[in-house]
């Protein structure tokens, strides 16, 4: 197809991806690890749109099912992990943590690493910190709205990072103003802890 980008694989087998793994492929593939395949995003969107074809980005897929053999688009895959030290400013610990990292490894991590008990109740809690932001997630009396601080996300459309506060983002329950805005990219977030 012309135009297309040369770091997206054809006719990919995608089955590892659903928590069900349910058999299915994608037409093109793509696979986010480091700083710099986030910015290859508005490539693969401007394709995207330019040659009407449909994208998803998924994580770890723990409410995946698939229901067909071959996806004619492009599925994203999102592994961008870490997280900072702890670090303190004006009597409070912050973490910056990338949007892929699991919200159950970094409530032990941070336990274990730092004694940081602040995120234990999510212990059990699937998926991402990316979506745990996105969907406000929470479970026993905390949400991502009570951890916030701020988050970097990429514009696909325009290539621009932008800056959030917890002000900018309408938190709700199980909602933000980027649940429904396919165009943007969680790069990372700073959270209270």
């Amino acid at each position: 197809m012309q135009g297309l980008p040369h770091y997206l694989e054809e006719n990919f087998d995608i089955s590892f991806l659903s928590a069900f793994k349910t058999h299915a492929k994608a037409r093109y593939y793509f696979e986010i690890l480091t700083h710099d395949d986030v910015l290859l995003l508005p490539e693969i969107f401007w394709f995207s749109e330019e040659h009407s074809i449909p994208f998803v980005i998924i994580a770890w897929g723990t409410n995946c099912l698939f229901a067909f053999d071959t996806f004619d688009g492009i599925i994203i895959r999102n592994r961008y992990a870490g997280y900072s030290e702890p670090y303190g400013e004006n009597d409070k610990k912050y973490i910056r943590v990338h949007s892929w990292e699991m919200t159950t490894t970094l409530a032990i991590k941070l336990y274990q690493n730092y004694s940081i008990s602040t995120l234990v109740p999510w212990v059990g809690l699937p998926g991402t910190m990316g979506g745990a932001c996105i969907g406000n997630a929470g479970c026993f009396w905390l949400e991502m709205s009570d951890l916030f601080v701020e988050w970097r996300v990429l514009d696909m459309n325009t290539g621009e990072v932008s800056l959030y506060k917890k002000e900018d983002m309408y938190f709700q329950y199980r909602e933000s103003i980027l649940k429904e805005d396919r165009s943007q990219f969680v790069i990372d977030m700073v959270l209270d802890i």
